[in-house]
C-alpha cells in the first residue's frame, strides 16, 4: 500500500494492483497523471474472471501500460474471499 505524507512524495514508478472496478481506475487516472504507472492483476479463475482480464486489458492498451498477470491456482469452489485472500 502506498503511503502519503506531505513530505515524501509519491515515486515515480509505481505498481498499481489493478482489478479494472470503479475504485481501480480512479486511482489508475489520478496516479496515471505524474506517475510511471505498471497494473498488476491477479485473475480470480471465477465465473466472469475472463471479462474481467478482457476489461483490465482494453484499459491498459488506452492508457499504453505495461501489465503483470497472475493466476489464482485454485478454481474456487466456495469460500472464494478465503482463497483468494491466502493467495494475495
Amino acid at each position: 500500500m502506498i503511503e502519503c505524507r506531505p513530505h515524501k512524495p509519491l515515486p515515480v514508478n509505481i505498481f498499481l494492483a489493478f482489478s479494472g472496478g470503479v475504485d481501480s481506475v480512479a486511482c489508475l487516472n489520478f496516479l496515471s497523471k505524474r506517475h510511471n504507472v505498471t497494473l498488476v492483476y491477479l485473475n480470480h479463475r471465477d465465473a466472469i474472471a475472463e471479462e474481467e482480464e478482457a476489461a483490465v486489458d482494453l484499459i491498459a492498451d488506452q492508457y499504453n501500460l505495461k501489465i503483470i498477470k497472475f493466476r489464482s491456482r485454485v478454481v474456487p469452489k466456495k469460500n472464494k474471499e478465503h482463497i483468494w485472500w491466502n493467495e494475495r
